[in-house]
């Protein structure tokens, strides 16, 4: 993994990503071609902007009713 006489955290960093990362994706995407593993990772990606949206819709439904029961409407 050495690449001219570089470690691997000189390697990692440009990549951001840590040892745990780099030896963990080869046992994750083992078997899937480069097209599934690219769409696997878009899904998660969407996976955690729609978990931040509802979120953010929970907080706004508690403070809406927190504010109607004080009778501020």
């Amino acid at each position: 993994m050495q690449a001219a006489g570089r470690s691997f955290s000189e390697l990692a960093k440009p990549l951001e990503i840590t040892a745990q990362t780099f030896y963990r994706s080869p046992e994750q995407y083992a078997g899937m071609k480069t097209p599934e593993a690219t769409r696997l990772k878009d899904l998660k990606s969407e996976s955690v902007s729609l978990k931040r949206i509802a979120g953010e819709q929970a907080l706004e439904c508690r403070f809406k009713k927190g504010w109607a029961a004080e009778g501020n409407f």
